[in-house]
């Protein structure tokens, strides 16, 4: 299946593994506080595979506990804490500054549809200058905390930028990603290059466009 640009009016992205390699700098972060509590070190490949569940599940992944335990809240704040430290530290994956050239140099528009708390993505956004490069940069704040597989962020943002869905592309690694944009009823393109984790099953996987980057977008 390929895609045909000429179709598209507007293209969407998850943040977390799809723009932004953030593993490393939750790795870190998530480490650096078992080293405070004399903890066990976790190894980079299992935080990398949960980096799109979100800090509750590297709390878990760590501690192994569950929401429900008493210091469960306590101990994600500690850990986004830390992140926010780092957070800026992340780069792109490999072909995201070309295809946005493309998407500008077509008189295309682009957003960033994510989970990520306002304040995380905003503090990311201001530092590559997405809050002055794209058309819209969308967390759950903006549509009463509604996460990704619900679809609000991406009705949100094609209602604000006067597109439909049909002509909308949506970028994700994730089965929530994935869900989202089927529930929005836009085309979607699965980041392999992601944390999926093979969170999205293989017969769903038969019908949509498999990227293992982003620079194939552009072939």
């Amino acid at each position: 299946m390929l895609i045909n640009h000429t179709d598209i009016d507007l293209y969407l992205f998850d943040l977390d593994g799809t723009i932004l390699d953030t593993a490393k700098e939750f790795h870190v972060s998530l480490n650096f506080l078992l080293q405070q509590k004399k903890l066990i070190e976790k190894d980079f490949s299992s935080v990398r595979q949960i980096v799109s569940e979100g800090a509750g599940a590297l709390i878990s992944l760590g501690f192994s506990i569950s929401d429900n335990h008493a210091n469960f809240e306590s101990l994600r704040k500690e850990l986004i804490e830390e992140y926010e430290k780092i957070c800026t530290d992340s780069v792109t994956f490999g072909g995201f500054e070309e295809l946005i050239k493309f998407i500008k140099d077509n008189n295309k528009k682009w957003g960033i549809v994510t989970n990520k708390p306002k304040f995380l993505t905003d503090k990311i956004s201001n530092f590559y200058k997405w809050n002055e490069m794209a058309d819209i940069v969308i967390s759950p704040e903006d549509t009463e905390n509604r996460r990704k597989p619900d679809p609000s962020g991406i009705n949100l943002a094609i209602k604000k930028l006067n597109c439909s869905p049909e002509n909308t592309l949506f970028f994700g690694d994730h089965f929530k990603d994935f869900e989202a944009s089927k529930r929005a009823k836009t085309s979607f393109i699965f980041a392999e290059y992601g944390y999926h984790n093979n969170s999205i099953k293989d017969e769903d996987l038969n019908d949509i466009v498999k990227i293992k980057s982003l620079r194939e977008i552009l072939n």
